[in-house]
């Protein structure tokens, strides 16, 4: 006889500390748990310390031994955690690239606090691409038995926003309006600023600028703008305000402003490396991130092209059918039914 499948009581989300300036883990998660919410009842909770000091770790460890033993899911950043929470525990690792630098000590106790130790603890390790399960699996590979690959959903606010439509006509001025999100070094702002050099473009950075960029920008005479600190609602107005997303990142896990811009009717220049082909398919323009004639062809391309950015807007509407919530959601309940 069949068995039937034991839904868990209860879900519970932790999450790291709110901080100004960073939600795409909080977003992301809280569109998940809003799905899951109508199937399972879920709990959300944040962690009292943010970074990563022995201070704010050792405060972050207490608080969760208070959630000891449930069903709970770290929801990323905060991998240290499962350390205390119990073998019921379900950890989402986004990359590990970003959690590296350059001292050889803080690094080795990255691994054995963010990946080797959780890696023993947990009972599930959830990645969001089949590229960062590769990389994964090379850092813990007594416990990749234990990854299991789901993708990120389209985020539920940016879907309230799409209308679907087939735009992208030449501006009436010949000014087009370029978003870019993201000004760490892996976001690839400063080849960017040298490609765009004498095009016809109004550049949007979203991400605090530093000196160096700032000084890129006044040499290459680049028309700009600039916000930081936003929240996820004016992003979402950042993307519809713009003709084309340039996302040439160096490095993602993911690479979620991929099907933010596709989901809201924009086309898309991002990278051939890492998880973006993954994601991208054949729905944007890939580039080689680490060439700046590269990202010049590539966006003069979609300038001069009209056709193919109404191309690729069809495409990436067509692309993002795999990300629905419904199906990533489906696979989260899977997986917790395991537990």
């Amino acid at each position: 006889m069949k068995k039937n499948k034991v839904k868990p009581s209860a879900i519970h989300f932790l999450f790291r500390k709110k901080r100004s300036g960073a939600h795409s883990i909080e977003q992301l998660f809280f569109s998940i748990q809003e799905e899951i919410s109508s199937k399972v009842e879920t709990t959300r909770y944040y962690l009292p310390y943010s970074g990563a000091s022995f201070k704010s770790i050792l405060g972050n460890l207490r608080f969760g031994l208070k959630h000891r033993n449930k069903v709970t899911h770290l929801t990323g950043e905060i991998n240290y955690m499962a350390l205390v929470l119990g073998s019921k525990c379900v950890l989402t690792i986004h990359d590990i690239h970003s959690a590296f630098g350059q001292n050889k000590i803080k690094n080795w106790l990255i691994k054995l606090l963010w990946f080797w130790l959780p890696a023993i603890c947990v009972k599930k390790i959830t990645v969001i691409s089949a590229f960062s399960k590769q990389e994964l699996s090379k850092l813990i590979p007594w416990a990749k038995h234990k990854i299991i690959c789901i993708h990120n959903p389209v985020n539920g606010l940016v879907l309230e926003s799409a209308k679907f439509l087939i735009g992208s006509p030449t501006p009436i001025n010949g000014i087009f309006k370029i978003l870019h999100l993201g000004t760490k070094p892996n976001k690839n702002l400063e080849r960017t600023i040298k490609a765009l050099e004498g095009l016809p473009i109004e550049l949007h950075i979203i991400g605090k600028l530093n000196e160096k960029q700032l000084d890129l920008l006044n040499i290459h005479k680049i028309r700009y703008t600039n916000a930081c600190d936003l929240t996820f609602e004016e992003v979402i107005q950042s993307y519809l305000a713009c003709d084309i997303v340039c996302f040439v990142s160096t490095y993602e896990g993911f690479g979620m402003p991929v099907i933010e811009a596709q989901t809201l009717g924009k086309p898309i220049l991002t990278s051939n490396i890492a998880s973006i082909p993954e994601i991208a398919l054949d729905s944007a323009v890939l580039i080689d991130p680490f060439s700046v004639k590269a990202i010049r062809e590539g966006l003069l391309s979609l300038l001069k092209n009209e056709h193919l950015r109404k191309e690729k807007i069809v495409e990436g509407y067509k692309n993002i059918e795999r990300f629905k919530i419904q199906n990533i959601t489906e696979q989260y309940i899977n997986m917790y039914n395991t537990l």
